[in-house]
């Protein structure tokens, strides 16, 4: 896994068998504490000790050297270490104040399957399950990599329940009141998953979606609609994964008629019920469906040749927090559906894109699009006064620049996109636009080199109304003309590789 940063202090990982203490940077340890992902962090008179366990051998220990960091702030002697209730991690330094860690160095990394003894690297869906993100790898079906260990699991008997002919898992969907997971897959339909309460897979179904007169098993995507139904985009059309009969494969020849049998490469369900079908090169259909009595209704059908979108290779469908939806296109842009008018438009600033081919599309906790393309990741604020566009990653040598469609994950504060060099994760919070920085807070003034704590309360309020941190003016006699402020802002440090 690659990691970057940009204004912030590199810290060295060394790896070295658990018998060896020279690994540590000192023999004095002053505090130690333990983050949500298990890593023990030990501060001492040299910089931070992380310390983790791993199953790969000799269980090696990872150190991060802070006072060998680079940088203009360095932290050398870590006197305290605290995890506060929302999993921050905060270290004192003697000398030079507080500072809060992030497990992101500046919000981007990038992991290359290769990298792990797989033999390919194109990754055509993720999923995340806790610590295990399950990735669709062209070729190989898929992998699971456990990220806290930072492993590739050993999944031989696992796959052996899958056809060789299935290439990729292009799809993921998770029922999780049941512990299933469905894999929708390049070649060779559906399969269906059972997990246990530990995680694991207890049983293995395959589903053939070209069984009986069925569309075809060579599937492009696949999702969950309110009802429980799996919406399965193929070559030729739909097939719907019934919830209400255990998922048995229905087609809906009528609805399909309609869709012109062509190849459907997106599908979402909104959450006002309509179900949004993207296709290869004949636009995008809205439509909701009766399963029950094989019944469709509310059709519409957004092409170029009715001048409701303008481009018909529709790759990637997304509806964010706020219920508008959002159309990734091969060489049309990133199109927005406008309700009033009942049609797509390409969004005005279309022309800073890097790139007119997007392939996948998600959004952080604010709102903020997040947006692959062929050439990079962009952030784009739809409620931005200027342009609210920010390319991410490109200032940083991202060097996975091409994505595959529809291959992303994401929590809002997570965001992993697949391509054709392995994963890229974001940390949106992590991540400072240009202009953007964090406010320093101010923690003491001086007054002749002496801070106003030691002075008695009568004298600081004289000259401050409260303590600094909180307070909003200083007021200073003509004789105090030697002024002096100390400040903190946070740091932060890689801490999970």
């Amino acid at each position: 896994m690659k990691n970057y940063s940009t204004s912030f202090n590199n810290i060295s990982q060394y790896v070295h068998p658990k018998t060896d203490k020279t690994h540590l940077d000192w023999n004095i340890i002053y505090d130690m504490d333990i983050d949500d992902n298990g890593y023990i962090w030990a501060g001492s008179p040299g910089g931070l000790n992380i310390l983790a366990v791993s199953d790969n051998g000799f269980r090696p220990m990872k150190y991060y050297d802070v006072s060998r960091s680079e940088g203009e702030r360095q932290m050398h002697e870590i006197m305290s270490v605290f995890k506060d209730g929302d999993g921050n991690m905060w270290l004192s330094d003697y000398g030079q104040g507080l500072a809060l860690v992030s497990y992101a160095q500046n919000g981007i990394e990038e992991l290359d399957p290769r990298d792990y003894g797989v033999s390919f690297s194109a990754v055509t869906s993720i999923y995340k399950d806790g610590d295990i993100l399950w990735i669709g790898i062209r070729g190989q079906n898929f992998i699971r990599y456990d990220m806290r260990r930072d492993v590739v699991l050993d999944d031989t008997a696992l796959l052996r329940k899958f056809d060789d002919d299935c290439n990729a898992v292009v799809g993921f969907v998770s029922v999780e009141e049941k512990d299933l997971l469905f894999l929708s897959t390049r070649y060779n339909g559906v399969y269906m998953l059972h997990k246990n309460k530990y995680g694991s897979v207890d049983s293995v179904k395959y589903i053939d979606t070209a069984k009986d007169g069925a569309r075809n098993a060579f599937t492009n995507t696949a999702v969950k609609d309110l009802d429980g139904n799996i919406w399965v985009g193929t070559k030729s059309g739909i097939v719907i994964l019934r919830e209400d009969f255990g998922y048995a494969v229905h087609s809906p020849d009528s609805l399909n008629r309609r869709l012109h049998n062509c190849a459907i490469e997106t599908i979402c369900a909104d959450t006002d019920g309509n179900i949004w079908a993207g296709s290869t090169d004949s636009g995008l259909f809205r439509f909701t469906y009766d399963v029950n009595n094989d019944r469709f209704s509310d059709f519409r059908e957004y092409s170029v040749s009715n001048g409701t979108v303008r481009n018909n290779k529709i790759q990637t469908l997304f509806e964010d927090s706020k219920g508008r939806l959002w159309a990734g296109t091969e060489g049309g842009g990133l199109n927005r559906y406008i309700e009033d008018e009942d049609r797509f438009n390409i969004i005005d600033n279309m022309n800073l894109l890097p790139s007119d081919q997007i392939f996948a599309l998600t959004e952080d906790d604010k709102g903020c699009l997040w947006v692959s393309t062929a050439n990079g990741v962009i952030r784009y604020d739809p409620d931005a006064t200027g342009d609210g566009l920010w390319n991410v990653g490109i200032k940083d040598e991202l060097e996975n620049l091409s994505f595959i469609k529809n291959a992303v994950w994401s929590d809002h504060r997570v965001i992993i996109f697949g391509g054709y060099d392995g994963l890229s994760i974001f940390y949106p919070d992590m991540i400072l636009p240009e202009g953007e920085a964090f406010v320093p807070s101010i923690v003491d003034v001086q007054i002749f080199n002496e801070s106003v704590f030691s002075f008695s309360r009568e004298e600081r309020s004289g000259l401050i109304s409260t303590l600094p941190p909180f307070s909003e003016r200083i007021t200073l006699g003509h004789k105090d003309n030697s002024i002096s402020f100390k400040f903190v802002s946070p740091i932060l440090y890689q801490c999970l590789a």
